[in-house]
Order: C-alpha cells, then sequence, then structure tokens
C-alpha cells in the first residue's frame, strides 16, 4: 500500500523520536485506569470534514492549531507531511508523457495539480517540521498527536494503550495508521481476534486495517484524497482508490477475505470493544 511511503516514514521518526512528558504519562494513567468503553476522546467531526474539505491546506492548518483539545496539532502535522515535502518542491511543472502508460502519466499530471493547489502559500522551512508539531501537539493535551506518535511507557511505546486511544478517537485519519500499531510477536507476527496470524493471513489482517479509515469518512480516492494524490505523482502508483491498491498487493479474491475482516475490524471500532486488537482483554 503506497500510502505507507509517507506514514510509515513519519511513525517511524516519531517512535525513534519518542521521549516521555507529563501529559503522555498522565493519558496513559487514564487509559490503564479506564475501560475502553468508557474512554471518551473530545475530538470534532467537524474537524476531520473540514480537512477532507479544504480547499487550501495552509488555511485549514492555521484554524486546526487553533483546536488542539480536538485533534488540531495532528492535522496540521497531516498537512505538513503532504505539503512541506522536498519532492513536490523539486518536481517539474509537469511530466512528460509516456508512451508506455498514458493513463499513468494523465492521473500523475492531474494529482500534481491538484497538490499544488492545495498546497498553494504553504510555509516552508523548520517551523512545519510534522514532529515537532506532534510533539507540541502532546504538550497541549491533544488527544490524536498521543494516538499518533504513540503513547509511552518506560521510554518506549505501549501499543495496547494507543490502540485503545485510537479505537475511543475513532478519528478517520488517525486510523491510517491502525495497521502499524497493530500487536506483534514477531516481525511477520500480528495478534487479531483472540489468535495470532501470520504469512498471507497476516498480509490480509494488515491490509484489512488499511482499509478501515475510508469507513470512518477518510477520503481514499486518488481525485480526492491528498497521501493518494502525492504518492500518485511521486512514485507513479495510481490507483483509483485504496481497495484498488489494496487488490494490487493481495489480489481480488484475497481482497475479499480481508474486506470480511475490514469489516469485523469497523464493528469493533465503533462499539470500542478492543479484544479483537489487544490480547486478554
Amino acid at each position: 500500500m503506497y500510502q505507507k511511503s509517507l506514514l510509515a516514514g513519519l511513525l517511524g521518526l516519531a517512535m525513534l523520536a519518542a521521549h516521555a512528558t507529563d501529559v503522555a504519562g498522565a493519558k496513559l494513567a487514564t487509559l490503564q485506569q479506564t475501560d475502553i468503553k468508557g474512554y471518551a476522546v473530545k475530538t470534532s467531526s467537524d474537524l476531520a470534514l473540514a480537512y477532507r474539505n479544504a480547499a487550501n491546506l495552509g488555511e485549514f492548518k492555521e484554524v486546526a492549531l487553533q483546536r488542539p483539545e480536538q485533534g488540531g496539532y495532528f492535522y496540521a502535522a497531516m498537512t505538513q507531511v503532504i505539503c512541506n515535502n522536498e519532492w513536490l518542491a523539486q518536481a517539474p511543472a509537469q511530466f512528460e508523457a509516456s508512451s508506455k502508460n498514458a493513463e499513468i502519466s494523465k492521473r500523475r499530471n492531474a494529482s500534481l495539480v491538484r497538490i499544488r493547489a492545495l498546497c498553494q502559500g504553504f510555509p516552508a522551512g523548520a517551523a512545519t517540521d510534522p514532529l515537532a508539531t506532534i510533539s507540541k501537539g502532546i504538550t497541549l493535551g491533544d488527544p490524536l498527536a498521543l494516538g499518533f506518535k504513540g503513547v509511552e511507557k518506560d521510554k518506549s511505546v505501549d501499543i495496547a494503550a494507543t490502540l485503545k486511544l485510537q479505537i475511543a478517537a475513532q478519528d478517520p485519519e488517525l486510523l491510517r495508521s491502525l495497521e502499524y500499531f497493530l500487536i506483534r510477536n514477531t516481525f511477520d507476527s500480528v495478534y487479531f481476534d483472540r489468535q495470532w496470524l501470520s504469512g498471507e493471513e497476516a498480509k490480509n489482517v494488515l491490509i484489512a486495517a488499511s482499509l478501515v479509515p475510508c469507513e470512518f469518512g477518510a477520503s481514499c480516492k486518488l481525485d480526492a484524497d491528498p497521501i493518494l494524490m502525492l504518492n500518485c505523482a511521486q512514485f507513479k502508483r495510481c490507483p483509483e482508490n485504496l481497495e484498488v491498491s489494496a487488490a494490487w498487493a493481495i489480489g481480488a479474491d484475497r481482497l475479499k477475505l480481508a474486506l470480511i475482516i475490514r469489516d469485523r475490524m469497523v464493528q469493533a471500532i465503533r462499539s470500542k470493544d478492543s479484544s479483537l486488537f489487544i490480547p486478554n482483554t
């Protein structure tokens, strides 16, 4: 799934740069003492909708920064990942047409035009570093920033607590990182539905998790999703939507199974049931 090229890189840096904060510790204590069904995260569906419908991500970012308690710093960091992008700054005015695949060239150029329109006037420089924005959001009590970076315990990321926070928030953009926080006991083994899965079964679960945010309101379509647009323009992988991308990754037959798993995940998240994702809950 090519959205990983952006989000996985940022997530990896966030985890490597993780440091304990009083706010993170307080939120972890709340998670440990409270059953997930009673844990309320104050986020705003209006903010998610505004991000999805934004005509200019720089203008949206300034609005989001005024609402840290509702996830605004997390959303501001998302705009920085997209717009404060070294490749985008160096990209040509348009890509040359390819005789081998004219449709891909067309989609790349359309995506580049849309991204540049979304990012027009976006400030450049160190002040727009998404990791710094995430860290500041945590100190200000931004629950989505904490859920993206990972709840910390003893200098490491508490995966179970982070999953609980993501399930409680049910935010479409935060759930893009769900697949990275699924619990593993080895590199290729993942926990789901009270069992450890590996190989193709584990990959089906990861693909299913990558499709979950679409069911909570994320765009997930090339002509509307800035992450897919940027990945199309940069990496020449231009699926019409995330389901098509998933089919490329595992094949149409296995996608059917992944969609069944996705639906189970969605149902569990909506009912704030963490037992499918976390052992012994």
